[in-house]
């Protein structure tokens, strides 16, 4: 092999070490990440983790005292949405650090659907056959 050929190689190996312990570093930080948002009086308090999933619903002992059901549900769903929206929000600040430029800032600024970049699977009803 020539050594030309031997560097090329070299480096190609070097760059594919790199991405994927970029990728790995990109998986560490989302699965660390967490929101906790809570009521305006502290009665209910939400976690979410990475994607959205709920972690954790706590509820002080008042909240079942001057809340009635039907409140108590609706300030668990207020505070869900708003903090999917501010996990939602870091998760895309996280993945942009790992991205280049141009599509970190099309990231960063919500401007895009960066999904179409990325390769997509057969469809649902290809699947199926």
């Amino acid at each position: 092999m020539d050594e030309e050929l031997r560097a090329s190689l070299e480096e190609a190996a070097e760059t594919h070490r790199r991405r994927m312990a970029g990728l790995g570093r990109l998986r560490a930080e989302l699965k660390d990440l967490s929101v906790t948002a809570r009521s305006r009086d502290g009665l209910v308090q939400v976690r979410l983790g990475p994607g959205g999933r709920v972690r954790d619903i706590r509820f002080e002992p008042q909240a079942y005292e001057r809340l009635n059901p039907q409140r108590l549900a609706a300030t668990v769903m207020e505070l869900i949405d708003k903090a999917a929206r501010e996990i939602t929000e870091r998760e895309r600040k996280v993945v942009a650090e790992h991205m280049p430029d141009s599509l970190a800032e099309r990231l960063r600024q919500a401007e895009d659907d960066l999904s179409k970049y990325f390769p997509t699977g057969p469809a649902a009803s290809e699947e199926r056959k």
